[in-house]
């Protein structure tokens, strides 16, 4: 199984200054499908596994309290995690998304019980909430966030979960998956045919991502006991419309200057200018969507005591006026190691107590990456993330080798040395 670390890579280098919300004002995801069954029906590897229900639940009921502390704890958790990768790099840019990663994490969690979903629910800020609220006010957030979609947007979410062959899966999990997250449960022979499930996976992820994301692991480990999967795509065009500027010049952190293509356009939008900080918020196509830009002069400073509610003020504070804009386009990708990263917040640690998933339940090792994948220019945003969460037997001992070292080729019957060598900068 290939392992993620916490990396980001920036194609147009700049400081991203940006506390980027596809989440903003809650608009940020999804045309949540509801797996389609069929997809499968050719590969030997794959079965679909059902329990009482075989669809997504269409009425979801939730109060406009739950609804409210639902969004507001995605958005803290959002602002966290953006918070904690964004520590791990500081001159360089990140993509995340805090929403993938709580989807997968909540319908991960209703297969566990005792410490292991007390974290998980504490983490993702759900602890004060009945879960069947919280999977209620997901699955109605998802069908309001699908409505988004017009001819000028396509935004879409989707759910999988695959698991092992005839394992004895508890029906209250199978209908929580297929009925609130939309995920029909995909029977998998991980052991038997590592290769081709990875293959249907990656295509599973390319096909709800349109290509931008066309791989999330290259093979799966014969220990795995189930996969959670949620992908989220947005390609969106500007509400207005941008030309290209060239290139102009950007400020990065330490205080020097590079120019970075850009565009811009004159229009009236949203925005505050403060002493301390400017926002502007430009709209896609339809306006239900935006992207809120935060420019401080202080970066991490105000990070660190960004949360949805100073974002909601600073979003109440925007106001409309006639601005000439110039923003820099950008490409960024990242590939995030979540156990790594959400740890230090509270991610339970392995093993993993999965009461809930099979009768009699067990106990897996889980595996949790993200990659994320972002384009802005004056035509608009494409902007892509799969969370997967794995669930194994055992983990395999980690040993990355990341300083100089001395290489020996030999024979390991004969004992003969072949070649020798050493390496200081691969």
């Amino acid at each position: 199984m290939a392992i993620f670390s916490h990396r980001s890579t920036v194609r147009h280098s700049f400081w991203l200054i940006i506390a980027l919300s596809l989440l903003s004002s809650c608009s940020s995801s999804s045309s949540t499908n509801d797996g389609d069954a069929s997809q499968f029906a050719n590969s030997e590897a794959v079965n679909e596994r059902f329990g009482t229900l075989t669809a997504r639940e269409a009425s979801p009921q939730v109060d406009e309290q739950t609804r409210a502390a639902v969004v507001r704890s995605l958005n803290n958790f959002s602002l966290d995690l953006h918070r904690i990768v964004s520590a791990g790099e500081p001159s360089e840019g990140s993509v995340e998304s805090g929403y993938s990663v709580a989807v997968a994490l909540s319908l991960a969690s209703a297969a566990t019980g005792g410490s292991t979903y007390s974290s998980l629910t504490t983490l993702l800020g759900f602890d004060s909430l009945l879960e069947d609220d919280v999977h209620a006010a997901l699955n109605e957030l998802a069908f309001q966030l699908e409505s988004r979609t017009n001819d000028d947007l396509v935004l879409r979410t989707a759910n999988r979960v695959f698991v092992k062959p005839q394992l004895d899966l508890q029906t209250a999990f199978l209908d929580t998956a297929t009925g609130d997250f939309g995920a029909p449960v995909t029977e998998a022979d991980f052991a038997g045919a590592p290769k081709e499930v990875a293959d249907e996976v990656n295509g599973w992820v390319s096909d709800q991502t349109d290509g931008f994301i066309s791989t999330i692991i290259s093979e799966f480990d014969p220990s795995t006991v189930f996969a959670i999967l949620n992908a989220i795509f947005l390609d969106a065009k500007w509400q207005e419309t941008f030309v290209s500027i060239g290139d102009q010049s950007f400020v990065k952190s330490d205080g020097s200057t590079i120019e970075v293509p850009s565009f811009g356009g004159r229009s009236e939008f949203p925005r505050v200018v403060q002493d301390n900080l400017t926002a502007l918020e430009i709209p896609y196509g339809g306006g239900e969507l935006a992207m809120l830009i935060l420019m401080p002069d202080e970066l991490e400073a105000f990070e660190a005591s960004l949360n949805s509610d100073t974002l909601n003020e600073i979003i109440n504070s925007l106001e409309t006026a006639d601005v000439e804009i110039s923003v820099p386009n950008w490409k960024l990708s990242s590939e995030l190691n979540l156990v790594e990263l959400l740890s230090p917040l509270g991610l339970p640690v392995n093993p993993w107590d999965f009461e809930r998933l099979v009768n009699g339940g067990t106990t897996l090792d889980v595996i949790a990456l993200q990659r994320a994948e972002i384009e802005v220019d004056e035509n608009g945003t494409r902007a892509a993330a799969v969370t997967l969460v794995v669930g194994n037997t055992s983990l395999p001992e980690s040993l990355v080798v990341n300083k100089p070292f001395v290489y020996v080729l030999r024979d390991r019957t004969t004992g003969a040395i072949l070649f020798t060598g050493r390496v200081v900068a691969p």
